[in-house]
């Protein structure tokens, strides 16, 4: 897509940009087809026009958030959740790994609370890493 900002003048507008219009133009069709009138004719006071983005930016920064717990998931995949029913794992106790199989190191033991299965997490110690 090419965009002119003064007679004669042509941007060039990367893959990214040209999508961005393009979606703007879906929403826009959208818009005029679910409420009758576009942006430009759309009779609302300032207030409204504060009022509807300010509810925008909420449902986005809620987006966010979600979208930040599925990568923080990813990145970092919770502990506290039974791999077996999805039930919360309980602590039980630590135990000295070297107590356990002569290595250094700590072992967590971990219950659900739905199923009763259990977990262990061993940690490694300082050689392993």
């Amino acid at each position: 897509m090419v965009s002119k900002r003064n007679k004669g003048d042509e941007i060039q507008m990367s893959r990214i940009e040209d999508e961005v219009c393009k979606k703007i133009q879906a929403r826009a069709a959208v818009g005029k087809e679910k409420y009758g009138v576009t942006m430009e004719t759309a009779p609302l006071s300032k207030l409204e026009w504060m009022v509807h983005l300010s509810e925008e930016l909420m449902d986005a920064t809620v987006y966010l958030q979600k979208l930040i717990e599925i990568e923080t998931e990813s990145a970092h995949p919770r502990r506290d959740v039974c791999w077996w029913c999805g039930g919360k794992l309980i602590w039980q106790a630590d135990h000295d790994k070297e107590d356990l199989m002569d290595e250094e190191g700590i072992v967590t033991h971990l219950q659900c609370s739905s199923c009763n299965a259990s977990v262990e997490y061993i940690s490694q110690g300082e050689d392993d890493e």
